[in-house]
């Protein structure tokens, strides 16, 4: 299974990443002619995406790591198509519950990562 995954870390400067490369040598390795290493199925993998509308850039990162990043352009068009047509925000936002909700902010800290017992 291919999974690629929102990027964790934005100091990787990209939208998403991919580790398959490392599962698929494990799967190749040791037979004749096949890679050396993860980093070079990830680059084989790379090369073989053919430019495209979605992709603004890959790049191989440490051992294996794809990082993929997203066109604007791309990005543009998707989130507009949230607000026009039939997919209209009115047609996939929930109804409102009641005319008021009170909302409580609860103080946590900022400084620390939101867990289950703020």
């Amino acid at each position: 299974d291919v999974l690629v995954a929102p990027t964790a870390n934005p100091k990787f400067a990209c939208d998403y990443q991919c580790n398959n490369a490392m599962p698929l040598f494990a799967k190749v390795k040791g037979r004749e002619g096949g890679p050396g290493n993860p980093r070079a199925v990830a680059e084989a993998i790379m090369a073989s995406i053919p430019p495209n509308e979605i992709l603004e850039d890959v790049s191989v990162a440490g051992p294996g790591f794809l990082n993929l990043r997203l066109k604007d352009a791309f990005l543009e068009r998707r989130v507009g198509t949230l607000f026009a047509g039939e997919a209209a925000v009115d047609a996939w936002a929930p109804e409102p519950c009641c005319a008021r909700a009170v909302l409580d902010f609860s103080s946590p800290n900022v400084a620390k990562e939101m867990h289950v017992g703020h």
